[in-house]
């Protein structure tokens, strides 16, 4: 799939509500809310998704109902909290991503 933005990959998520409601969000870009190169997604037990971003560097948080961005953390780097060309994340019964 080719969007705007050059991204050569899909940058849309799509997830299955308890309804079996399938629902996709995301658009390409590198701002807040975008996704660019997304390969990881999980989702934990509150209902947000958790999408990790290769190109971004970061990891970004959405509402599953709704799609809703509600933030991003990470970024490049090789400390503590960065990341370099996140891929795969889990999200574990506590919460801990």
């Amino acid at each position: 799939m080719v969007q705007g933005g050059g991204c050569m990959w899909p940058t849309a998520i799509t997830t299955v509500s308890r309804s079996l409601q399938l629902r996709a969000f995301g658009k390409c870009g590198g701002s807040e809310g975008s996704l660019y190169h997304p390969v990881g997604v999980a989702v934990d037990n509150s209902s947000f998704v958790y999408v990790s971003e290769l190109e971004n560097h970061h990891v970004s948080v959405f509402t599953a109902a709704e799609g809703q961005f509600v933030r991003s953390f990470g970024s490049q780097g090789e400390g503590p909290g960065e990341f370099q060309y996140p891929r795969g994340l889990a999200v574990d019964s506590s919460g801990v991503v």
